[in-house]
Formats: structure tokens, C-alpha cells, sequence
């Protein structure tokens, strides 16, 4: 085996632990090299455990964030971008997205939301929450004569 082709094989092999120690697998740990050399297996193999270990860890790592949101109750995401123009005409799209802007907080203005009942007043609050913590985002990493 040449040099090259046996550091690249460290490489791998340093990949293949780091999974295995995420997905929680000391047995296989312990395990897998010794049984590997006694197989014969190709460096080809190991790349191959390498890709389906990397697969396993990032699918448990999609499952578990998706349980978690299951388990918070949040309540469902609206974003502007998802609203009804149309269907709500006493809506002025141009103010909405100016507030969205946030140009309001850095102005030091106050913004009063109100609407009749039905026409998803609590969801208001936290759109404009989110639109917010961008533009305070943006406006921390600001120069401080503009934030």
C-alpha cells in the first residue's frame, strides 16, 4: 500500500470514528478496523461506510429536529411571503413591507398593529418579531454611526 493511498485511508478512518462517536456506536467502534483488515476490504469500502455513516448521522440529526418542533407546540411558522394580498384588500402591501423592513426601530418609531377579529391579529406580533430580530441582526453588525 502506498503512502498516499495509506494517509488517505487515515483520513477516512478519522471520518468513520467521528460518526460512530456521534451516532453513539462504541461496539462498532471498538470493532470495525479489526474486522475490516480481516475482510480485506478496499479502500473503496471504507469510503462507502464512510458516505452511509454520514447519511445515518445527518438523517438522525433532521429526525431529531423534527421531534423537538413537535414537542415545543409551536405554534405554525407564517411568513410574509406566504400572505394573502388578495384575499385581505384593506391590507396595504407597501406599508407591510416597509414594516418589515424594520426602518421603524432604527427611527426609534412605534408601530400599533390592529385589525378586526378574525384577520390573524396574534400572528401580527410575531411576524414582526422575526422581521425584528433580522433587522436587529443587521443592525448590531452595522458601523456604529449607521446602527
Amino acid at each position: 500500500m502506498s503512502v498516499m493511498v495509506a494517509q488517505g485511508l487515515e483520513v477516512v478512518y478519522g471520518q468513520i470514528e467521528a460518526h460512530l462517536r456521534a451516532l453513539r456506536l462504541p461496539g462498532v467502534l471498538a470493532r470495525y478496523r479489526a474486522s475490516a483488515e480481516e475482510m480485506g476490504l478496499t479502500e473503496e469500502a471504507y469510503r462507502w461506510l464512510e458516505e452511509v455513516l454520514a447519511a445515518e448521522r445527518a438523517s438522525r440529526e433532521e429526525h431529531r429536529l423534527a421531534r423537538n418542533l413537535q414537542a415545543a407546540r409551536m405554534p405554525v411558522i407564517k411568513e410574509l411571503g406566504s400572505f394573502d394580498f388578495a384575499a385581505q384588500p384593506s391590507v396595504s402591501r407597501p406599508r407591510v413591507l416597509a414594516l418589515a423592513e424594520g426602518q421603524f426601530i432604527a427611527a426609534h418609531e412605534s408601530v400599533i398593529l390592529a385589525g378586526v377579529p378574525g384577520t390573524g391579529n396574534y400572528a401580527k406580533p410575531s411576524v414582526m418579531q422575526r422581521s425584528g430580530a433580522r433587522v436587529a441582526t443587521l443592525l448590531s453588525s452595522a458601523p456604529a454611526h449607521l446602527a
